[in-house]
């Protein structure tokens, strides 16, 4: 690696200035493997990421004129290893993965049995987004493997200051760009609109304590997929039509008195989409940003067709970058972007991110769809996204070996966990109803 410094892109000081201790700007993957995996050569594959995905070894260094910079292989990303019957160290705690000026953006713990290995990966999204830390994850397991003596052909690392570079995406034709300015602007507007809040559930901040998770088994996709096909939709639609029309049963239920009834919802959009050919783990997310009355979210039939329509033209038009375009303007003022991230006005009900097929492809991949490495098979994953202070829940979707992973995160300080679990049991019920063509 040639140089050792390198400014963040706005996507990346959005995060780095958005931690909070009560609202850490974490992604975690949880993975579990029926088998015991060898601490030797997990360590050593370790060692190795860092080479393939440099941002996972930096730290930030702020500056009192200019902008933060990675300081490049300045940190180690730390892992812990407990053993059956050793001590337990712990799992890495948000104030020692999220300092970023002193701490590396990248931790993982393992917790192994005698029959079954569970890893968990932590991320800064500062330092890589959901699909990015996929791509980590897949080369960590291919190194495992080669590690252990499996002749693996890992495909090169992507050069980084071009991972920057195209970091926000923004591919758009010549005609586009006026569509790209009135997107800049209509987010801009509508970040200063306040729509639900869901405060009361307690007094002050709490620091997260964890999920409600739902999970769908393996006939069920297909029959979402079928159901999509029969109206001409996508999965994402209709998983974006299901869990809008959740919101609304449940908000009606659970909206504070006197809140406005305007809903949020952010679908982040992938527009990196040529990165995992070059291993680019760093952040390449548009967002789609769909807002609704809280009284139109229970006509289901008209939903799917808005949300395909919605997306169509955000596609269409360019406006998934609005977000970075946004953020890209506000870091031209000092602070701006800091400033944004405080301000308290703005409320986004949920966020919904589809990772699509995990793990699907690859040599480690058998037949059948399964992930197996040397002393173990991938059996489970799941995945959560960081809930900011303006969003109350957060949805991931993932599918491996064709079950639907279905994960929602949850905001203390906005709704309880009972609440959420309604959230859950809700979203499960609008999923039944799209299964049998209601």
């Amino acid at each position: 690696m040639c140089m050792t410094a390198l400014p963040l892109t706005p996507i990346e000081r959005y995060f780095f200035h958005d931690h909070r201790e009560t609202h850490p700007a974490w992604i975690r993957y949880d993975f579990t493997f029926d088998g015991a995996l060898q601490r030797e050569p997990f360590v050593r594959a370790w060692q190795q990421i860092p080479k393939r995905h440099p941002l996972t070894s930096a730290i930030v260094a702020t500056r009192r004129w200019g902008r933060p910079v990675w300081k490049l292989d300045a940190a180690q990303p730390e892992l812990k290893w407990n053993e059956a019957g050793e001590a337990t160290e712990g799992n890495v705690t948000h104030h020692q993965l999220h300092d970023l000026r002193t701490c590396a953006g990248f931790a993982g713990n393992v917790q192994a049995g005698a029959g079954e290995t569970r890893l968990s990966l932590h991320v800064h999204h500062a330092v890589a987004d959901g699909c990015g830390l996929i791509l980590i994850a897949e080369d960590l397991f291919a190194l495992y493997a080669a590690e252990c003596g499996i002749a693996i052909k890992l495909p090169p690392p992507g050069e980084l200051r071009s991972q920057k570079s195209g970091s926000l995406g923004l591919d758009f034709k010549t005609r586009q760009w006026p569509w790209l300015f009135l997107g800049v602007v209509w987010a801009m507007i509508l970040g200063r609109q306040r729509v639900v809040e869901l405060l009361g559930a307690h007094d002050k901040a709490e620091q997260y304590r964890g999920p409600a998770r739902l999970a769908a088994v393996y006939e069920e996709t297909i029959r979402l997929r079928q159901e999509a096909r029969r109206h001409e939709a996508s999965l994402n639609d209709l998983l974006i039509r299901d869990v809008q029309a959740a919101a609304g049963v449940w908000l009606q239920q659970h909206m504070v008195p006197g809140a406005e009834e305007l809903v949020r919802l952010l679908v982040p959009v992938n527009t990196g989409k040529a990165r995992s050919k070059t291993r680019n783990s760093a952040n390449a997310l548009g967002v789609a940003l769909i807002e609704r009355r809280v009284r139109s979210l229970a006509r289901r039939p008209r939903l799917l067709q808005r949300a395909r329509d919605d997306l169509e033209f955000i596609q269409r038009r360019g406006l998934m970058a609005a977000f970075g375009g946004a953020l890209w303007l506000r870091g031209f003022v000092p602070g701006g972007i800091a400033r944004h991230c405080r301000r308290g006005g703005a409320r986004s009900t949920l966020v919904l991110s589809n990772l699509g097929k995990v793990f699907s492809r690859g040599p480690l991949v058998r037949a059948d769809g399964a992930l197996v490495l040397p002393g173990g098979m991938l059996t489970h994953f799941a995945g959560w996204g960081p809930c900011r202070p303006s969003t109350n829940i957060f949805v991931v979707v993932a599918e491996y070996r064709k079950n639907a992973c279905i994960n929602i995160a949850f905001d203390p300080a906005a709704i309880s966990e009972a609440q959420a679990q309604d959230f859950a049991q809700e979203f499960q019920r609008q999923l039944q109803l799209s299964r049998t063509g209601e």
